[in-house]
């Protein structure tokens, strides 16, 4: 599997977050950094959620020491949960992701999947 597979799947999630009116409003003023990293990959991406959409996919880390919320597993688990086949709250609980954020954060984001693909 290669990176511009995750970088399409982070990509796809960014359009679809974007184009939900409901989703936009649940991330009302909400502007963390969302990294995800792959335990098995040099590089991973990231997004800035900016108070009602999500800024542009980039590779690497964001800069500064902001909000950040990170994800890290394997690449092919970030694939499958940013292409909405596998349930990220599932992910975390049997230990195949990492979430380094928030309860607040992770709520969101289990609600931001729901509302997406209805896991």
């Amino acid at each position: 599997m290669s990176d511009q597979q995750l970088y399409d799947a982070l990509e796809t999630y960014r359009q679809k977050v974007n184009g939900s009116e409901r989703i936009r409003r649940m991330i009302a003023n909400w502007e963390p950094h969302l990294l995800l990293t792959p335990s098995d990959r040099e590089q991973g991406f990231f997004v800035k959620f900016d108070g009602s959409a999500i800024g542009p996919v980039t590779r690497g880390r964001p800069a500064g020491d902001g909000h950040l919320i990170e994800i890290e597993g394997a690449h092919a688990e970030l694939l499958s949960i940013f292409t909405g086949k596998t349930n990220p709250a599932q992910a975390f609980l049997n230990g195949s992701i990492s979430v380094f954020a928030d309860d607040k954060d992770q709520v969101k984001l289990d609600a931001i999947s729901l509302v997406l693909w209805g896991l």
